[in-house]
């Protein structure tokens, strides 16, 4: 310690409960290296906090995502199913209500999607409008062929040509 800085015992045993050293007088916390878990915290193993201030080890939040998805499996695909549902315009009741009217059948094909799947929710990329559900198989057809109405009608007239 400098000389000339005096400081009480109680307050030195509390700064060493709270890790705190005494640089030339002043109070200042070590810098962290490693997480409560061992972890280096290096640049390829921090995720940084959306207040630019904290971080946390990617080993230990990827190991608790993980064990979160054994435990509650069925919650994952909930959380999934809805996120990608809000993403794209949608909200869970607005699907349950078409769901009903379409009678849960495709908007196009008019079957039943397959065991394990569900009905996508299919909307205008251009415009975010909503459209209808679709079943995987037609809604990865329109996506293909890049939503134009001009492609798909030329596709239905090669197709009806070659029969």
């Amino acid at each position: 310690m400098p000389s000339g800085v005096y400081v009480r015992k109680e307050s030195v045993l509390q700064m060493l409960r709270t890790r705190v050293k005494l640089i030339a007088g002043t109070g200042a916390r070590p810098k962290q290296t490693h997480c409560q878990n061992g972890h280096a915290l290096i640049d390829g193993n921090l995720y940084w906090k959306k207040n630019g201030k904290a971080r946390c080890c990617k080993t230990c939040v990827l190991a608790k995502g993980k064990k979160k998805r054994e435990l509650f499996p069925d919650e994952e695909k909930k959380h999934a199913r809805r996120s990608r549902l809000l993403r794209n315009g949608w909200t869970p009741e607005e699907y349950i209500v078409a769901f009903a009217l379409q009678n849960g059948v495709c908007a196009i094909c008019k079957k039943a999607e397959t065991v394990g799947y569900n009905l996508r929710a299919d909307h205008d990329h251009a415009t975010g409008n909503k459209r209808e559900l679709l079943c995987h198989r037609c809604n990865a057809a329109i996506g293909l062929l890049r939503e134009h109405p001009e492609i798909c009608r030329a596709a239905a007239d090669y197709i009806e040509k070659h029969k």
